[in-house]
């Protein structure tokens, strides 16, 4: 079992600075299990955290696994995903979340947090069909991944996809799942989101149930409340929680994190983060996913 990383800053905010990818002797996701397989929780996790990093470092850390590997851009977001085909047939596509600033990164990276987080502010309702609508902002980020995803050439054959991605990579993976489960000869196999929040109402919920779809949860993760019910959000059914305890007891978790504010603050800012938002961590995702595949 692996112990939760430190509270630093960067430990907290990827990507993280030394990470060893895939750390372990079968890290091969299992064609048959689903998302239903702790294995390949854990495994879509690992793709998730590395979908932070930049696409020389993709590509270096997927070389020796996989067939293929590109980071894909949009006009939208600059790097902020990429494809692994690992035999021709098999694929995965991961997404990155919203990013934040750390100290020694470039200044021209302000830009690009910028744009997530106007991505993530633009809760206007988008129509689907029949009363179903979804968040805009997400909608028209996963539009325009969608298109260059199909440019590239990959969807010209049939593929089985497995989708993954932490905050809001994860609503693009959902609303990228559905993109591409209506194509034909491309078959959704498993999707895994980390932290994902609010991407519709119920309706469109309810429309997420035909998906192969795990909505993970870590704990007192804020993120996963937002958009707020109140404006008409709503969760498919399919969560799957980690560290439970944090949760169920979120008055003592708080409560525990405060007194224990004098044992982390060694570790530098990052001990000023609150519960709710350092359970957000997808490194400590990423953690409890493999701590559940090797206990």
């Amino acid at each position: 079992m692996r112990p939760l990383p430190a509270a630093t800053l960067d430990n907290l905010n990827p990507p993280v600075r030394g990470y060893r990818y895939f750390d372990h002797d079968d890290a091969e996701l299992d064609r048959d299990g689903g998302v239903q397989s702790v294995k390949n929780r854990w495994l879509l996790a690992e793709y998730a955290l590395l979908a932070y990093e930049d696409e020389a470092r993709i590509v270096e850390h997927l070389a020796a696994r996989v067939r293929a590997a590109f980071a894909f851009s949009g006009v939208t977001h600059s790097g902020f995903g990429f494809v692994a085909d690992l035999d021709g047939t098999d694929a995965v596509l991961a997404f990155r979340g919203t990013q934040v600033f750390k100290p020694g990164d470039a200044l021209g990276k302000f830009r690009a947090i910028a744009q997530d987080y106007w991505t993530d502010a633009r809760i206007e309702r988008r129509s689907v069909c029949d009363g179903t609508w979804v968040h805009a902002g997400f909608a028209d980020s996963c539009a325009e991944l969608i298109e260059r995803l199909q440019s590239s050439g990959l969807l010209a054959s049939p593929r089985r996809w497995w989708l993954a991605g932490h905050s809001l990579g994860g609503a693009l993976a959902v609303l990228a799942a559905e993109r591409l489960a209506a194509i034909p000869d491309q078959r959704v196999v498993g999707v895994a989101t980390y932290g994902q929040p609010r991407v519709g109402n119920d309706r469109h919920a309810a429309r997420l149930e035909n998906l192969p779809l795990c909505r993970i949860v870590h704990g007192c993760d804020a993120i996963p409340s937002l958009p707020p019910v109140r404006l008409g959000f709503a969760h498919a059914p399919n969560e799957h929680l980690l560290a439970s305890a944090r949760r169920n007891d979120y008055p003592g978790t708080v409560l525990q994190h405060i007194l224990g504010f004098w044992q982390r603050w060694r570790f530098g800012l990052g001990a000023l983060t609150p519960v709710a938002l350092m359970d957000h961590a997808p490194l400590y995702y990423v953690t409890h996913c493999y701590n559940e595949y090797v206990p």
